[in-house]
């Protein structure tokens, strides 16, 4: 009989020491085999029963409140400083302003629905109910709903407009300064190309932005997004006349801020560089052909 190689995941491989241990050391490698099967519903090989089993302390100490249960491969992390900090970030920071924000919206009787995409860097094992079909954590006053699938940049409000208005002034405040730059200059034979804001700078210009964006603007991109109750749509279409003038004086702004840095052939158009290709492109899945670049590259994956 021939078996194909099932992927265990990081909470079976735990889950199969924890049955080990609980069986005890003079159980039978035949009796073992067939509990873990019986308990995983998965037809795997005793040898690699016996090859985790031998790692047990590695899976028994692995702490699931900082990662999930379901990583199937592993490969080094290029900056295991930033994957730290942004899991405590997540874990005391996220996790704390949502609270504060619950026990705000509780005292004044109000209600959040928070929409976030379904990116595995989102999701809180053990905390997720199925609630109208989705995915969602719920607190007493907030409802934290996860996007099917394949769906973020249809019924996202982020992803129909809010971010493109949020992107188009930024940018305009970027070319400002690059201009404001290029003027201070005094040195003929300094190299522009290296003159770039700092990252305190960009942060300042992001809360800038973010704080200018209107309520309307916000208003517009949720019925664009089509997920609320028909009767709140009623004025969309003067809405949408609103915004469409907003957008092309914005755009006007930055056409002309494009023209004054005289770029000539190289110049993008104004839609070009609002939406420079692959800019958003966070999180995606790994084709074979890069896992193995990632696996010649950085070492190879460690056995699952």
């Amino acid at each position: 009989m021939s078996f194909s190689r099932v992927a265990l995941s990081d909470g079976e491989k735990q889950r199969i020491c924890l049955i080990a241990k609980k069986a005890g050391p003079t159980i039978k490698q035949r009796d073992l085999l067939q509990l873990v099967i019986k308990d995983l519903g998965k037809t795997i090989m005793h040898t690699t029963v016996s090859k985790i089993i031998k790692d047990s302390s590695k899976w028994l100490n692995m702490d699931f409140s900082l990662q999930r249960t379901n990583v199937k491969r592993h490969r080094p992390a290029k900056w295991p400083g930033l994957e730290k900090a942004l899991i405590a970030w997540f874990n005391q920071v996220f996790k704390e302003w949502i609270n504060k924000q619950n026990r705000q919206m509780r005292q004044t009787n109000r209600k959040i629905l928070l929409l976030m995409d379904n990116a595995s860097s989102h999701q809180c094992k053990g905390e997720e109910k199925i609630l109208h079909g989705l995915k969602c954590i719920k607190l007493s006053n907030i409802l934290i709903a996860f996007f099917p699938a394949n769906t973020t940049s249809v019924v996202q409000p982020l992803d129909v407009g809010i971010v493109a208005s949020v992107k188009k002034c930024y940018k305009t405040l970027l070319l400002r300064w690059y201009l404001e730059q290029y003027d201070l200059l005094t040195d003929p034979l300094m190299d522009v190309g290296k003159i770039q804001p700092d990252v305190k700078q960009a942060i300042v210009w992001s809360a800038q932005v973010w704080q200018d964006t209107s309520t309307s603007t916000m208003r517009n991109c949720w019925r664009k997004a089509s997920i609320l109750p028909v009767a709140w749509n009623a004025n969309i279409q003067v809405q949408d006349e609103r915004r469409t003038a907003k957008d092309t004086l914005e755009l006007t702004d930055l056409d002309n801020l494009i023209s004054a840095l005289n770029l000539g052939a190289d110049a993008l158009t104004t839609e070009e560089y609002v939406s420079l290709a692959r800019e958003n492109d966070i999180e995606e899945e790994l084709t074979d052909a890069v896992l193995v670049e990632i696996a010649v590259t950085y070492g190879t994956f460690s056995s699952s």
